[in-house]
């Protein structure tokens, strides 16, 4: 009997270890980083270039947005397009690849640019993945390898540089997604189509390029359990309050993201 029990008492143990515990989620934005002075921060006052799909730019993401101004004076230029991901082939013209031409052309250097990663490029379904050396010297600059994501990241980072060398490149990783199933926001799912596939890919071009990053996918703490006071009902976009609860892991990022 006391032979069963131990292994009983094992067992729990080892399903407690498994089981990943829930990330409580914060009501109070910025009580997290309420000890930082941001007048400190060597972003303070600086102009900041937002790419990216949607995520980047409805209208719910000025809840946190405005905190980016509020305590780190940052002067905001949105250049997200809904629909955008960095390859060419998720919306015609409205690639990211498309919105980074436009503002190199057409605006003065912004002094940080983040790349806001979108799901598209998954969601889509149309693009792969790609290769760290897409659209870079080791292949000619080729331009068929812009209808990857990691093509069309390279292509951003070196029109990004070329029109600013000195300006700093930041990335957000994609957020999770809760309408395209486990393949959407498990961390865990081991299948080829998952979008935690492509969010490591970001992760590897960001340490590639030294960019600093910050991995929204699993920090954000949105699981399938506690998504849905903090998204719309599409699944996909946060709603107001999904993004106030983004701005105790973003905002002291964009003050010191070294």
């Amino acid at each position: 009997m006391r032979y069963i029990l131990i292994i009983l008492l094992s067992s729990l143990s080892l399903l407690a270890a498994c089981h990943e515990p829930e990330i409580q989620l914060n009501d109070n934005p910025n009580d997290e980083g309420s000890d930082i002075d941001y007048t400190l921060s060597p972003n303070f006052g600086k102009s900041l270039g937002i790419f990216g799909g949607s995520f980047s730019n409805i209208e719910e993401s000025d809840s946190c947005k405005f905190y980016w101004q509020e305590l780190l004076q940052l002067t905001l230029f949105g250049h997200g397009i809904n629909g955008a991901g960095y390859s060419n082939l998720t919306q015609e013209r409205g690639v990211l690849q498309y919105a980074v031409d436009r503002c190199c052309q057409r605006d003065e250097p912004h002094d940080i640019y983040l790349l806001w990663s979108p799901s598209n490029d998954f969601s889509k379904g149309r693009a792969t993945i790609g290769t760290l050396s897409d659209y870079t010297e080791a292949d000619g600059f080729d331009t068929a390898k812009l209808t990857t994501m990691l093509g069309g990241m390279n292509y951003s980072y070196q029109k990004l540089k070329q029109k600013n060398p000195d300006a700093e490149i930041l990335l957000f990783t994609t957020l999770p997604i809760f309408n395209k199933g486990a393949a959407g926001y498990d961390t865990l799912y081991a299948d080829s189509i998952g979008l935690r596939h492509y969010v490591d890919a970001q992760i590897e071009w960001a340490k590639a390029h030294d960019v600093p990053y910050l991995d929204l996918f699993r920090r954000s703490g949105f699981t399938h359990s506690n998504y849905g006071p903090y998204y719309q009902k599409d699944k996909l976009h946060p709603n107001v309050e999904g993004y106030k609860h983004l701005v105790d892991i973003t905002l002291p990022f964009l003050a010191y993201p070294h």
